[in-house]
């Protein structure tokens, strides 16, 4: 992977080639984060100083776009070596705390206007739309949590950056990957948390004192018994669906059947492709989505480390 600083002047530099490198892709939470290492030149602490933004670049293509947190200067026995780490364009929205806002009508549009753009993102794919009365932002909540909720209980998908910063609002449509014994596939790992796996929801109504039990039948029968008490306000606004026995069960089960596997080559796949597996029992006949990587380099090794969860 080759690297590029771009500075507060609007200068940029592309880095001397990298000893050592880590890239992680997530869809969205938490943030993206990169690990760049390069040996020092003189006449650096300029660059440094001014670094705002890293790019990330991969056989002539975009693989990571993203702002910088920290920078250290190491020197030992070996030499002077330079470390560059930082997070994914979501990384601006999480910072940046929004006051608490009860909005009358909100749009998507009223979203972006008040709590993305005024923080630099303004490369934004929209593929969606929706309103909602009486969208709330909490006091203390970030700004992509703003974005988030609405995106999510409104909109009815995930927002996520793409690998060259575009901000995507729009619903996931990854490529597809298919591993078998061919490619190489090392430190295979099926995994199934049945702890916090909800099987039956009491959904309580303030309204008129009614009350309901969800239950997941398969879970059940399964041995799974765990139970959550929910209370439905009065008037349940934008966010109704948090609120049923179905949602919350469903939630549960978010990342509860996993599979991370390793592949000899950086950038096999990213966070939103399919996966197709024809390996070991448990891996094999299931419909996976990548839901993280995590690419490196280094002087003795490279490859990409794939987690992915059943959809």
């Amino acid at each position: 992977m080759t690297g590029c600083l771009s500075c507060c002047d609007g200068a940029e530099y592309r880095l001397p080639p990298l000893v050592r490198w880590n890239v992680r892709h997530t869809l969205g939470i938490p943030a993206d984060d990169f690990d760049v290492q390069f040996v020092y030149d003189s006449g650096m602490e300029k660059m440094l100083e001014d670094a705002v933004f890293f790019r990330g670049s991969w056989q002539g293509e975009t693989v990571f776009s993203g702002v910088v947190d920290e920078y250290e200067i190491k020197t030992d026995s070996g030499g002077q070596l330079v470390r560059v780490t930082g997070r994914g364009m979501a990384a601006r929205l999480l910072d940046n705390e929004s006051e608490p806002v009860q909005y009358v009508t909100c749009t998507l549009e009223d979203i972006l206007n008040n709590h993305v753009r005024p923080y630099g993102i303004t490369d934004i794919e929209v593929g969606c739309a929706g309103s909602a009365a009486g969208y709330t932002v909490e006091s203390g909540s970030s700004q992509w949590t703003a974005l988030y909720n609405f995106c999510k209980y409104v909109c009815g998908i995930t927002p996520r950056f793409s690998r060259s910063g575009t901000l995507v609002l729009a619903p996931e449509s990854g490529g597809m990957v298919q591993i078998d014994a061919s490619s190489g596939a090392d430190e295979v790992v099926f995994y199934e948390r049945r702890y916090g796996v909800v099987s039956s929801v009491l959904v309580r109504h303030t309204a008129d004192c009614s009350q309901e039990t969800v239950e997941d039948t398969q879970g059940r029968n399964r041995g799974i018994c765990c139970r959550r008490v929910v209370t439905v306000p009065r008037a349940p606004g934008y966010d109704a669906v948090r609120y049923t026995g179905r949602y919350q069960i469903s939630e549960s089960k978010t990342d509860s059947v996993t599979c991370s596997l390793t592949l000899p080559e950086p950038f096999a796949a990213f966070p939103g492709d399919g996966a197709k597996l024809l390996l070991p029992a448990g891996c094999t006949g299931r419909n996976w989505l990548v839901s993280e990587t995590e690419s490196w380099a280094d002087g003795d090794s490279c490859g990409t480390r794939l987690t992915m969860r059943r959809r």
